[in-house]
């Protein structure tokens, strides 16, 4: 006796929905489609994760691939910003690859932040351990910057 397994047919993936889970798998490549597809569209809809100065736990290319499925999302402008690079929390970060260089500046108050430039062979370019800046801080990170290393600052956005 043969027995036949009823078929569960599963739509075709939007074109888009196919880009945003191969951005999602550069971070996460064991998902099925459908698993990363669910992910993708929870981060759309946590709204309460991307307050400011929240720090978010995901990679630049899994916001990337969020903000493809979720264009009109709320907080989908912040979610392309963080994904870009121009938009970072407290981290560790590769200069070109995971933010951009530029001008970057805290908010307004910031308390306890030390922040770093380095070489692409880790040794110190710049650093300074901040106390309290009313006006926030700015730093410029250029091109030739191999890391950037942020604890206590919150997030920084980029000015130019």
């Amino acid at each position: 006796m043969c027995e036949v397994e009823s078929a569960n047919p599963v739509a075709p993936l939007h074109p888009i929905e196919s880009k945003a889970i191969a951005l999602y798998r550069t971070h996460v490549s064991e998902e099925t489609e459908q698993a990363a597809l669910e992910i993708l569209l929870d981060i759309c809809a946590s709204e309460a994760d991307f307050a400011e100065g929240e720090v978010v736990p995901w990679s630049n290319s899994v916001l990337a691939g969020a903000a493809l499925v979720c264009p009109q999302a709320q907080h989908a402008k912040l979610m392309q910003s963080r994904a870009e690079g121009t938009t970072i929390d407290d981290g560790t970060y590769v200069v070109g690859d995971e933010m951009k260089p530029g001008t970057y500046r805290t908010a307004k108050g910031i308390r306890d932040c030390y922040w770093e430039r380095t070489s692409g062979t880790g040794r110190t370019l710049d650093n300074d351990f901040v106390q309290f800046a009313p006006q926030g801080v700015s730093v410029r990170i250029r091109a030739d910057d191999g890391g950037f290393v942020s604890r206590g600052c919150g997030t920084w956005t980029r000015a130019n």
